[in-house]
């Protein structure tokens, strides 16, 4: 499980790294709480429901758990996690969230979903930026 200290930090370019080395500029932190809830503010939106229902230790209706497995899937695919490093920070095994990738690839044969976990994807990316690809430290 990935407490609140844990960090996720964004790749340095490597034009920029030597100036970053010396102390000149920072890079953006995320701790893994702040990136659980930007996934869940985000999909949360697009889903049109309360992001507090994805925190349910339950499954819960039938769109809460579509949604909490398209949060999953998007901290898999958009933020470059393991299915490990998605299951911790979802405080979920990594086997839910295999199954959560399979459940949504399987629903992307739908075009208008399709289209939207385009938009959700695309939102993530931009927000969050390209990341490490440890998450555990």
């Amino acid at each position: 499980m990935m407490n609140a200290q844990s960090t996720v930090c964004q790749p340095i370019p490597r034009r920029r790294r030597s100036r970053i080395e010396r102390g000149r500029l920072h890079r953006p932190i995320w701790t893994a709480a702040e990136l659980r809830a930007l996934l869940e503010a985000t999909v949360a939106g697009g889903f049109d429901i309360d992001e507090v229902m994805l925190r349910q230790p339950s499954r819960g209706e039938a769109r809460i758990a579509l949604a909490r497995q398209v949060a999953m899937y998007m901290a898999h695919i958009a933020c470059g996690m393991t299915k490990a490093e998605a299951g911790r920070l979802f405080e979920r095994d990594r086997t839910t969230v295999h199954h959560a990738c399979l459940v949504i690839e399987q629903r992307r044969d739908d075009d208008s979903f399709d289209l939207a976990l385009d938009h959700l994807e695309r939102v993530i990316r931009i927000v969050v930026g390209p990341m490490e690809a440890s998450w555990a430290a």
